[in-house]
């Protein structure tokens, strides 16, 4: 802040007032309105802390009780049919084999099944949605 201030000094342009009419050039170097702006600034570092640490404290709290906060959410959340539904295809039969990941996509399409955004599931999504929500 003292840097802006020492710049406007002197760079000749002045200062305007808040309310933006008048000019002031004089008494920049004034110790009543330095001290002013230094405690001002304090103050807005204070607030700012203290929002951090209230939401860091929200957070913290909301994770322990639903053990998630943030971040987007999973299959398992946003769409659970998707899920129930890829496991019961990729179930292995007692005397067959199991589908192979292009089958059951087949399968899924052709029910319905979409991305959370909306878009035709593909292989490699399908397989993340596999590989780490199950």
């Amino acid at each position: 802040m003292e840097k802006a201030y020492g710049y406007i000094r002197v760079s000749g342009k002045g200062q305007i007032n808040g309310d933006g009419f008048a000019r002031q050039t004089k008494a920049i170097n004034d110790p009543t309105r330095k001290l002013v702006r230094q405690v001002l600034g304090a103050i807005a570092e204070y607030d700012k802390e203290m929002t951090v640490q209230k939401l860091r404290a929200a957070r913290n709290r909301k994770k322990a009780l639903t053990g998630k906060c943030e971040g987007r959410k999973s299959y398992h959340e946003s769409n659970p049919e998707l899920i129930a539904e890829i496991k019961q295809l990729r179930r292995k039969p007692r005397n067959g084999k199991r589908l192979s990941l292009k089958k059951c996509l087949e399968s899924l399409s052709a029910s319905g099944f979409t991305t959370s955004t909306g878009k035709q599931l593909t292989l490699s999504r399908l397989e993340n949605i596999i590989y780490k929500s199950m």
